[in-house]
């Protein structure tokens, strides 16, 4: 389920959309509404600081010719100056948090930061979609963060695209010797006004689409291990269904909410279609992706046609998978980041380490390993007079000990961006059989960001729910494959046509 859809805030995407595709920018976020803005560093008392000025001495040698003559004369002479510090700006953060632990672990570092470095820091931490129309809000109101961090993903892309934020290669540069290699092309992104693609992110939070079982399940119906070929992989599911009577698959299908299209995307990928090229344009005419946009949508809406599928997903938001697998009402879930084994963790430690386990998908159709589709939520950096300042927050925030302790606030449901980290106890515990499991998403395949992370004029197909609609169109107004694909292939392409 996508995190934001358990906030008590209900914002429906559609009537915002358009801010993507549109010159208006961010107009309609603010036209939404978002939450007031959270002080989380409370002012404390402070005591009244006096800039004391520097005194400078400098001695310099005066050298002249004495008029008439060739007599030349040195003299020393001494000067004192003095100069006031330049002033350090106050910084102003915009974070999201989901869990509680994350916005005390941010607090907390502000503070520090603030300690070691005399800047002074305005902090407003919210929850995430609180968080995402506040930075929006800002930047269409002109005062932007200097800043920001969105659960969105895809609203650094599209801020750079847009020309508001600063490149950050001198950054990466002189950590990427440390950051997984994959990470670096879900942070490179294009600036239209500029005409070209920088570094414009930091990838904190790098995490995919995962499958997670119910083990007990499938030992039940007496299957011990689950083949890796396409056939054989999902009639596991089916057998275990026909004996323990619980649904096979948690899979929404519904025009309701972002997991269907997330889901959707990475069964086209596996069904060989690419929906963008590598450099970001629009591959939806290509014969061979058409032909996988069908096979995705038509593999589904068998499933469900075929009872393996509860009845309801046809109207799932993204919260009913999640809570369908965590009552034990399905043996499989699809899901975007680890949050399902980390609330089963809090919930029922036993379970979690006994019956629940995070496995790979299957290969592909064609028997090839294709590639799984990265997402990665990043922070960023406005284009304000305080760059160098803002800079200097986030190296103090990737030092390395320091992320972690922010990625373990997060109960791991994301994956660390510096592979020096992935042997940490978190992921490589051999008695674990999730997040080991999760670091193979990254090592084990081929990998490709998610599309908007490549052009965020594509976050309107998510914003839309284009394969959530086409879905809906098959299963419950009984349009054929065909038509349902062709006409969500024509929303798509009047979607980059307006851009």
């Amino acid at each position: 389920m996508s995190e934001e859809k358990k906030e008590e805030k209900k914002i429906d995407r559609r009537k915002y959309i358009k801010y993507v595709g549109a010159g208006a920018a961010v107009a309609a976020a603010a036209a939404i509404g978002y939450g007031v803005s959270e002080l989380t560093r409370p002012p404390p008392p402070k005591p009244t600081t006096i800039v004391q000025p520097t005194t400078i001495v400098q001695t310099v040698l005066k050298t002249e010719t004495l008029p008439g003559t060739t007599i030349v004369r040195t003299e020393e002479r001494t000067i004192i100056t003095t100069a006031s510090p330049p002033k350090k700006p106050t910084l102003r953060i915009i974070w999201a948090y989901f869990l509680a632990e994350e916005r005390l672990k941010m607090i907390e570092i502000i503070r520090d930061f603030e300690k070691t470095t005399g800047i002074e820091v305005e902090l407003s931490v919210l929850p995430s979609l609180e968080a995402r129309d506040k930075i929006l809000a800002e930047i269409e109101a002109g005062r932007p963060p200097d800043i920001a961090y969105s659960h969105h993903s895809w609203v650094g892309p599209f801020l750079a695209y847009r020309g508001h934020l600063a490149d950050l290669s001198d950054i990466i540069e002189e950590i990427k010797p440390k950051l997984i290699d994959r990470v670096l092309p879900t942070i490179y992104w294009y600036d239209k006004t500029i005409g070209k693609r920088n570094y414009y992110g930091i990838p904190l939070f790098p995490h995919f689409t995962y499958i997670h079982v119910w083990m007990n399940f499938l030992k039940e119906a007496g299957i011990e291990t689950i083949p890796e070929d396409w056939e054989s992989f999902w009639e596991v599911f089916k057998k275990a269904q026909t004996v323990t009577g619980v649904k096979a698959f948690g899979m929404p299908l519904s025009d309701k909410g972002m997991d269907t299209v997330i889901q959707t995307e990475q069964l086209i990928t596996l069904f060989g279609g690419r929906v963008l090229t590598p450099e970001g344009e629009l591959n939806i005419d290509d014969p061979k992706t058409r032909e996988a946009i069908m096979n995705a949508l038509r593999f589904q809406a068998l499933l469900y046609k075929e009872g393996y599928v509860p009845e309801g997903a046809t109207t799932w938001t993204d919260r009913d998978n999640n809570d369908f697998f965590i009552a034990k009402k399905v043996i499989m879930v699809i899901n975007p980041t680890m949050s399902i084994p980390a609330d089963i963790y809090n919930i029922d430690i036993e379970s979690y380490f006994k019956k629940v386990a995070t496995i790979h998908w299957p290969k592909a159709p064609d028997r090839t390993s294709q590639p799984y589709l990265m997402d990665v939520r990043s922070c960023f950096v406005f284009k304000t007079p305080n760059i160098e300042f803002a800079k200097e927050f986030i190296k103090f925030l990737i030092e390395e000990k320091r992320y972690m302790s922010l990625l373990k606030t997060v109960r791991a449901r994301f994956l660390p961006m510096y592979k020096g980290l992935l042997t940490d106890p978190l992921f490589s515990d051999p008695k674990d059989p999730n997040m080991p499991a999760s670091v193979k998403y990254l090592t084990e395949r081929p990998v490709i960001p998610m599309p908007f992370l490549v052009n965020p004029l594509y976050n309107e197909v998510y914003g839309k729910y284009v394969w959530g609609v086409a879905l809906t169109k098959i299963l419950v107004r009984g349009k054929s494959v065909e038509e349902a694909t062709d006409e969500a292939i024509r929303t798509i392409k009047e979607i980059f046509k307006r851009a």
